[in-house]
């Protein structure tokens, strides 16, 4: 009958309203080191730096010693370039006061 067709119409239109809806409430609960093994190196790390830095990136910094700036420009912009490129390193985390100065 049409009274019936037109009842399934709006269920199925509720129902997928309302799924779509439900798609958008979607909160994602994901950690990598859920996966990490106990007793692990990696794991061991995590936990030192849960505990000490707040679960934070550790901050690093890297200082030259008595350099004579003018003629070390060159190395000190290597290492620079060297750090950004390091997989262990952060993208767009290094700063340095020499390239601000070029």
């Amino acid at each position: 009958t049409v009274v019936g067709k037109v009842v399934v119409i709006l269920i199925s239109c509720s129902l997928f309203g309302l799924g779509i809806y439900g798609c958008t409430q979607v909160k994602m609960n994901y950690n990598n080191e859920w996966f990490v093994p106990e007793g692990h190196s990696i794991r061991d790390a995590m936990d030192v730096r849960n505990t000490y830095f707040n679960g934070q990136t550790l901050p690093t910094n890297v200082y030259f010693g008595e350099l004579n700036y003018p003629h070390e420009q060159d190395t000190v912009l290597t290492a620079g370039s060297v750090l950004r490129k390091n997989r262990w390193v952060t993208q767009n985390s290094t700063s340095s006061w020499m390239e601000d100065f070029q």
